[in-house]
Parts: structure tokens; sequence; C-alpha cells
């Protein structure tokens, strides 16, 4: 880069690139690089655009894009390119130095704000509200001052002073607002984010009490920032800048222009370049802009004849509007989501009440009827030994199953009109006759498409067990199946149950001869955590396993007895 300059600084001024290497009084470094056809734009300015752009060049020195919006030829134009090493107050302090007496240097004239002196045409820098930046600025420009035209007065404050020509980003203020969103509500945060927008002093006032009222200390402390640091508030509320309004209402409010040219260059040069590819690069792509401005101006043929100011505020309208809408329909979408959800919430909470009190009415209306009181009848005994059972379930199931014919042939028995959905999630306790006595355990775990089996205990089976409809529900070991006289089922009920318990439980002495006791043989089937599953027409039945001993009943099902009715119906049991 030293050999560049040192080439440079043989050709005539407006033919040069590199134009200095200046090594400060505080051990930074800085390079300045300009077209100087396109550094002669800088007096059509209306503001200056100088950020930091990170991509391009790796290593210690950082490039500085200087742009602006070029009205003659209606575009957005780098004018300048600066490197420097450090980002402290004098290190800006001297970059301003240096970049004013480069333009009257190259251009013949001095680059003036119209605040501050006559004959001065910039009306302001539009910052990223970096504070070393603004206050650099301020230190250099201060000697420009004229205060018999300014009416600033001599020694007026750095931080009062950089009000009359410091335009904030809006942009990167609102970036620095996004993480209080969690510390406030909604509504809080939609006022916090608007503080550029209010429109007097009072309100400045009252706005600064409400945030001192909040519990967030990060909420306070945003706002504490914007109080010290005294020129950033006036940077972006207008009722508070030094800035006439007039000169205000045309300034830009955000840096979007120097952001845009920083993905501009990037696109055109490349980006991780040594420090000497990106002074080369960037001096064969300024040399290509400053031909394509020249040729506009000659010709009159612009390179984007719908880019003036009318266009592109027309444009950037449109854009606000469709963006609001659009988050008027989201917020509008989301309340009503909102609304739905607690009423779904509240609905829920009113079913499992009533489920709660329909279960307590049951159980009372059990307990008038006398269905939970034990019968005398059933300590008694007939002559086969059966003990009595006043139960209408247990009664339905010894018609079933019992051990003497019903009068009905075995095939009307088991024959039924089958259903589009298996009797899942039933909890069953059947009565068995055996023909020998047997004592026997089985436990089944069921899960698709394997079957494990155990045996802990020497039992009597066979056959197979079907589905209550009379079809095979899925494969099953015939040595693992119970024969059921009467209407066969079957122990399993949905083919994608994670897990089904089956366990077979008897003790029959004598094989059931005449005067002897007989403890009546049970069968329980239960499945463990079902999903809710369809029974009979449709209607929903939920399971749980429960302990059952020493019970008869014959179905031990979850729904209404109107739904058992018809499942007695169905299979024409008593």
């Amino acid at each position: 880069v030293w050999d560049i300059l040192r080439k440079d600084a043989k050709k005539p001024i407006d033919e040069r690139y590199v134009h200095n290497i200046k090594v400060t009084g505080h051990g930074g470094t800085l390079i300045f690089t300009f077209h100087p056809y396109l550094l002669g734009l800088v007096h059509e300015a209306v503001s200056l655009f100088i950020n930091t752009t990170f991509k391009r060049a790796v290593g210690e020195l950082k490039e500085l894009e200087v742009a602006m919006w070029a009205p003659s030829v209606q575009r957005a134009v780098t004018i300048g390119r600066i490197y420097s090493d450090r980002a402290d107050r004098e290190q800006y302090k001297a970059m301003f130095d240096e970049f004013r007496y480069l333009v009257l240097n190259i251009t013949g004239k001095p680059l003036l704000l119209k605040q501050l002196s006559k004959g001065g045409t910039l009306i302001s820098f539009n910052v990223d509200l970096e504070i070393a930046q603004v206050l650099g600025c301020g230190d250099s420009f201060v000697d420009s001052n004229e205060p018999e035209f300014s009416g600033i007065p001599i020694g007026t404050p750095i931080e009062v002073f950089v009000q009359y020509f410091i335009c904030g980003c809006y942009a990167h203020a609102k970036r620095g607002i996004a993480s209080l969103r969690t510390y406030v509500t909604h509504d809080q945060f939609d006022r916090i984010r608007y503080f550029m927008y209010l429109k007097t002093k009072t309100e400045v006032e009252e706005f600064g009490t409400w945030i001192a009222t909040l519990e967030a200390k990060e909420v306070k402390d945003w706002w504490a920032h914007k109080i010290n640091n005294k020129w950033i508030l006036p940077s972006l509320v207008p009722c508070l800048t030094k800035i006439t309004p007039e000169d205000w209402a045309i300034t830009q409010s955000t840096s979007n222009i120097g952001e845009s040219q920083h993905q501009w260059t990037n696109r055109h040069t490349s980006i991780k370049l040594s420090l000497l590819e990106a002074i080369l690069t960037a001096h064969k792509l300024d040399s290509q802009t400053a031909d394509e401005i020249r040729n506009s101006s000659k010709t009159g043929v612009l390179r984007n004849n719908r880019n003036d100011s009318f266009h592109r505020m027309s444009r950037n309208i449109a854009r606000t509007n469709a963006a609001n809408h659009k988050a008027c329909e989201t917020k509008a979408r989301n309340s009503a989501i909102g609304d739905l959800d607690e009423e779904i919430q509240a609905l829920k909470q009113t079913q499992k009440e009533n489920q709660e009190k329909l279960k307590a009415a049951k159980a009372q209306k059990a307990q008038m009827s006398g269905k939970g009181q034990a019968s005398k009848s059933r300590a008694e005994s007939n002559s086969s030994g059966r003990v009595a059972s006043s139960s209408r379930r247990t009664k339905a199931a010894r018609v079933l199953s019992g051990p003497y014919p019903s009068g009905k042939p075995e095939t009307e028995t088991t024959a039924s009109t089958p259903t589009d959905t298996p009797l899942g999630g039933l909890e069953l306790e059947m009565t068995l006759p055996m023909p020998t006595p047997t004592l026997g355990s089985v436990s089944m775990f069921m899960s698709e498409p394997d079957v494990l089996q155990h045996l802990p205990e020497t039992g009597t089976v066979s056959k197979t067990m079907q589905h209550l409809h009379g079809s095979l529900l899925a494969p099953i070991d015939t040595n693992m199946a119970v024969d059921v006289p009467g209407a066969p089922f079957t122990a399993m009920a949905e083919p994608n149950l994670n897990a089904f318990n089956f366990d077979f439980n008897m003790s029959l002495l004598n094989g059931g001869l005449g005067g002897t006791n007989v403890s009546e043989p049970m069968l329980f089937l239960g499945a463990r955590d079902l999903e809710p599953c369809t029974m009979i027409d449709g209607d929903p039945v939920y399971t749980t396993l429960t302990e059952h001993s020493g019970c008869d009943m014959a179905l031990d099902m979850e729904y209404s007895e109107d739904v058992f009715n018809r499942f007695l119906d169905t299979y024409d049991l008593q």
C-alpha cells in the first residue's frame, strides 16, 4: 500500500486513488482512498453516511465506507473508503480532520455544514449511534463554527454542539429496544419502541416519568443511557433536535443508504480480502462507477430512471402500508386464537367437572338402588355349589358362558353382526367352566407384531381366543388361548397397543362334582394406558387398569348404561 501511495503521489491529483497513510499521535493508522471524481459529488450531498463494514478486509484495519445519495444521477454512491485500526474518539477526530483536508485539496472547496458556516451545503451526518464517532466528528467540525452566523456560542459543549448536524438511525435505535421485549408487556413495549415519534418536550418528559415507574431495571438503564448521552435523543426525536424542521424533513431516518452500499460493494469485490486486495478491487469498482456517472451526466440516460425521490418515497410508503396491514392481520389472528384457546380450556374444565358430577351421581344412584350392597343370597349355594348373584351383568355372562345350554343353538349364540371397530379397552371378568381341576397363571404381553409369553405355573389352555364379533383380530399362538364356551372374545383390543395384560387364575375342586364347594374361575382382561377407542355405535370408552379381587361381574366397561343395553341386545343376551 505504501508503494501504491508513492506511485500515486507522482500522478496528477485527479488520477490518484490512495491519497494518504496517516499515523496518528496516539498510535493509530489511517489509510485514505478516494476516486477524485466521486469525491467531487460530496458538495451536492444532503447527508453523509460513514459506517464501518467488517466483511471485506481481514486484519486490524477495518474499512469505513463514505456513502451519499447523489440527486443529480438518482443513485447511492460510495465516494470514498477509509481504513482504520482503531475506533476511539481521538482516532475519529483525526479521520474527520484529514477527510476535510482532502476534500478541500482535491475538489478545491471546503466541506461545510449548513448550520455552522456560510455557504455550507451539508445538512447532517447520519450515524448508527456510535458515541466515539459522533464526539470525534464534533471535535473536528467545532473549528468551522461561525458564531455570528450559526448563533452557537464558542465553548458550547460538544454533546450540545453535535445536535445541530447529527441524525441517528431509527433502525439501529430499534435494535437496542428489541432486547427489552421480555421485560415489559406488549402494550408497554409498543410505547417504548415508538418513543422517536413523541411530538413535544412535555411528552418526552412524561415518557421519562413513565419509564421510572416500570419495575424492569433493564428498561430503566436503557433510558438512562439516552439521558446521559445528551445528543442521542435530539438525534432521534424531532422536537428535541436543533436542526431546522425543514432540513430535518429531507434527511434520512435510517442509515440504509450506507448499509446498502456495503452489500453492493461486497457483491462486486468479494469479502475476506487482504488489505491490498481490498484496496485494488475497490479502486476498480470505483473507477467503473465514476465512468457510469460521467456518461449519465453527459447523455442524460440514468442507470435507473425510476429512482428519484418521488418514486422511492412512493415505494417506501407502499411497503410500509403493506407491512402495517400484515401486522394488523397477524395481531387480530393471534388475538382470536388466544380467545379460542381460553374458551377451549374453559370447556375442558367444565367437561371435567361434569364428568366428576356424573360419576358421583351414578355412584349415588347405585347406592340408592342397592347395587353396591351385598346380597344375602350370595352366601347361599345351589345344588351345584354355585353362588347366586343379583348382578344383571353377571347373570348375562352366565347365560353366555354357563355350563348348561340356553336353549339356543351354539351357532346362534356365537354368531354376531360384526361392527367396524373392535371392542377395545374392555376390562372383563367372566366365570369359566373348566373340564379338569386346574391351577394356572398365564401372563401375556402383546405388542405388534410380537407376542411374548410367560407360563409361571402349569395351566390348561386350548383353542383360539377370538374377537367378540367372531373374527380374529390378530394372530395369537393357539397354545396360549383359552376355550370360552358361548360368545368368544379376544384378549387384544387394538392392534397398536403397547402392552396388554391377561391374567387367568382359577381353582376348581373335584371337577365341579355335585355337592363340592367350587371357587369360581375368573378371567380378567385389562389394558394399561390405553388411548380412547371407539366401542359400540361410535361411543368412546376410556379404560384404566384396576384391581379386581373376588369380583364376579361379567363386564366392567366405562360407558353408559344405554350402550351396555345395546350390547346385550346385539348379542341377544338377557
